[in-house]
């Protein structure tokens, strides 16, 4: 084994102090950067001895087609008769007409404002999330509790919901589109998301309403082997 040559140092080579900050805002941009928009993670409590996940993701809503309704017939239009033409007397001399009075102009009445200003300036749509430029991601954790029931009985499942959210990003409706199996996820998922907040959806550079669809996946892990 040989000896380091004399002068030369053993330590590894530092950082300089006054790249720590520069450093640090890179990480952590990446970090932001990273997370994908269209996958909300939702942490479950904290619960010793129960070993489950809960993942929420954003999917694309499909609008089921609307039954086409058969079309009424038309109903026959009943024949016109037309009335029998009636010979009314001339009378033998007619009374001059006064001549008429001149009727004053009436002023022009002013333009009606244009009836799409309003709706110009406040966008009523909700717009799902194929339309969006940004979707809206959650601004806290969102932790559905598993319920107690599922968890003894070691239940997984999913439940997908319909969140109307608002241009500030509240949600206004919460809705249960289908889960498996049904009866038990439900009100957990229905509890959390209702009371959830989100950045506010954006297209064409404004925030707008969206009409987003969460699927929430409820999984038991096999138990730890001892």
């Amino acid at each position: 084994m040989t000896s380091p040559p004399v002068g030369a140092s053993t330590e590894e080579p530092s950082i300089p102090p006054r790249l720590h900050r520069p450093l640090a805002a890179v990480w952590i941009s990446l970090a932001l950067h990273g997370a994908l928009i269209a996958l909300i993670q939702v942490a479950p409590p904290a619960s010793p001895g129960n070993g489950y996940t809960i993942e929420a993701r954003l999917v694309d809503a499909q609008p089921a087609p609307l039954p086409l309704q058969p079309a009424e017939p038309l109903a026959e239009a009943e024949p016109v008769v037309p009335a029998p033409a009636v010979d009314l007397p001339v009378p033998a001399a007619a009374l001059p007409t006064p001549p008429a009075e001149p009727r004053p102009a009436e002023p022009a009445a002013a333009d009606p404002a244009p009836a799409g200003g309003l709706a110009a300036a406040v966008d009523l749509t909700y717009y799902p999330a194929r339309e969006l430029d940004v979707q809206p991601r959650a601004l806290h954790a969102i932790s559905p509790e598993y319920p107690a029931e599922a968890d003894r009985q070691r239940q997984s499942g999913t439940v997908r919901l319909q969140l109307k959210l608002e241009a500030d990003g509240r949600v206004v409706d919460a809705s249960v589109v289908d889960a498996t199996p049904p009866g038990v996820f439900e009100d957990s998922a229905l509890r959390a998301f209702r009371a959830a907040r989100f950045a506010p959806a954006r297209k064409d550079g404004r925030p707008v309403r969206a009409l987003i669809l969460i699927e929430v996946s409820y999984d038991i892990e096999p138990p730890a082997q001892p």
